[in-house]
């Protein structure tokens, strides 16, 4: 099956399917099939869930147009054994992975099952450190979310291990806040406006390509792959983005909590709030 032949088969079914699509009109101006391959990269999902379409390529007379790659039952990657799409890495079942061995999508570490990952063996999302089951973790080993350190099961913390050791803390006990028991209950901290706002902080933060710098597309040259890469800010930095982006009232209400302390708080988030 020549480029001809094949264009004109996978535009029937795009107009099957899709007659008003942008993506279908592009597909009925490509003249090579290099300009194909591109709209198909666009349309992942269209390409993944059309049998025909795969079996169609498969056809064509140079299939490995559509992996550099070797071994892959997936297409457009450039890497090695991957059953996903447009990896550059090595035996990947998800897609648009730069790293290897990923079962999810748009990482550029290893390992991982979660998504958008820079870091390596997570199952949470947009984690930089490793082994995360939680979210948003810049340290390792964390099963809760925005931490920075390291083995918290906890939230928003900055040191290491702060869940304790054998603990049954239940949603009716106190919460300790700023290294002293507060009185204040799991359920009530949860409603307060602190927290809230705190809700808001981003230790990492997913940069699609089209919004990188020229020096954040330097820095990380297979960007490209997952089209985007996990920026990473220092847990200073998140809060100084955060605290921005907050009203007065709202500021306020950090120091409203049980046992504030002006120092404590200046050494977890590099804020001198008085």
């Amino acid at each position: 099956m020549n480029f001809q032949e094949l264009k004109k088969v996978v535009l029937a079914v795009a107009e099957k399917k899709a007659p008003d699509c942008s993506q279908t009109k592009r597909l009925s101006e490509c003249n090579t099939i290099e300009e194909l391959c591109e709209v198909a990269k666009d349309n992942l999902d269209w390409v993944r869930n059309n049998l025909s379409i795969q079996e169609l390529i498969q056809k064509y007379d140079n299939p490995e147009v559509f992996n550099i790659g070797k071994d892959n039952t997936g297409l457009f990657n450039s890497g090695d054994r991957n059953s996903g799409y447009r990896n550059s890495g090595y035996r990947n079942s998800g897609d648009r992975n730069s790293g290897d061995l990923n079962s999810g999508y748009r990482n550029s570490g290893d390992r991982n099952s979660g998504d958008l990952n820079s870091g390596d063996l997570n199952s949470g999302d947009l984690n930089s450190g490793y082994r995360n089951s939680g979210d948003r973790n810049s340290g390792d080993l964390n099963s809760g979310d925005l931490n920075s350190g390291d083995r918290n099961s906890g939230y928003r913390n900055s040191g290491d291990r702060n869940s304790g050791v054998f603990c049954t803390r239940k949603r009716e006990d106190t919460v300790p806040i700023f290294n002293k028991d507060s009185g204040m209950t799991w359920d009530e901290w949860y409603n307060h406006p602190a927290y809230n706002a705190a809700y808001g902080l981003m230790i990492t933060k997913w940069v699609s390509w089209n919004n990188m710098t020229d020096e954040e597309k330097k820095d990380n040259p297979k960007a490209f792959v997952p089209e985007g890469y996990v920026k990473v800010y220092t847990y200073h930095e998140a809060w100084a983005n955060l605290w921005k982006t907050l009203s007065d009232s709202t500021k306020n209400s950090f120091k409203e909590l049980p046992n504030y302390d002006p120092d404590i708080f200046e050494e977890v988030t590099g804020i001198r709030f008085n």
